[in-house]
């Protein structure tokens, strides 16, 4: 047989605790889908200010949900080539962002 050291019992003890977590967690969310709503703030756009498309840098883009630096790159360079944005719409036409991308970034987003 082999033992645990005092330590090694205590890295598997929190390891199980965190999947026990883990699990409780995505049960409870999957039972009882209010509850999934109501912690709808962390990605929620009340918490973050709408920027102007018109006016946001590359890392005021990235700073938002859903966009990485790649995507906001992408915008910021996009807006210098074409000129202004006439419409949150016309994002579509930015490379990488498709009808499901531009339903996710919209709330954050403004003329």
């Amino acid at each position: 047989m082999f033992s645990l050291t005092k330590q090694e019992r205590l890295v598997l003890f929190c390891l199980a605790l965190v999947i026990l977590c883990g699990s409780t967690i995505h049960y409870l969310l999957k039972r009882y889908p209010f509850i999934q709503k109501s912690l709808g703030l962390i990605e929620s756009e009340a918490l973050y200010r709408k920027i102007d498309v018109n006016q946001a840098s590359a890392e005021q883009f990235e700073a938002l949900p859903y966009i990485g630096k790649i995507t906001a790159g992408r915008i910021v360079d996009y807006r210098r080539r074409r000129g202004r944005f006439n419409s949150i719409q016309q994002l579509k036409e930015v490379q990488g962002i498709g009808e499901s991308s531009f339903q996710k970034i919209s709330p954050y987003l403004k003329i």
